[in-house]
């Protein structure tokens, strides 16, 4: 058996199917919005949802999901900010 190498080094017949690559990705971008990064797992959700778009529809629509849900997280974010660096 031959095997295929990539450029990264890895075996890529060893590789996880992309569905599951997906899904570990959307539980990682939870977990980092979970500990205080919500903008950081925004902005990788967002690069995931352009790099879905003319592809495996499905898979767009889980991170489009997760953008949304996680888009008023960083909005509140900015406001308590926003509302800290204001002079009273």
């Amino acid at each position: 058996m031959k095997m295929i190498v990539d450029h990264s080094g890895f075996d890529v017949e060893c590789l996880p199917p992309a569905p599951v690559l997906d899904a570990l990705l959307l539980e990682s971008l939870q977990a980092l919005a979970a500990a205080g990064q919500p903008e950081a797992a925004c902005r990788l959700a967002g690069r995931a949802c352009a790099a879905l778009r003319n592809g495996d529809s499905r898979q767009w629509r889980k991170f489009n999901a997760l953008l949304h849900r996680l888009s008023p997280m960083v909005a509140d974010d900015k406001f308590d900010r926003d509302r800290e660096l204001q002079v009273f």
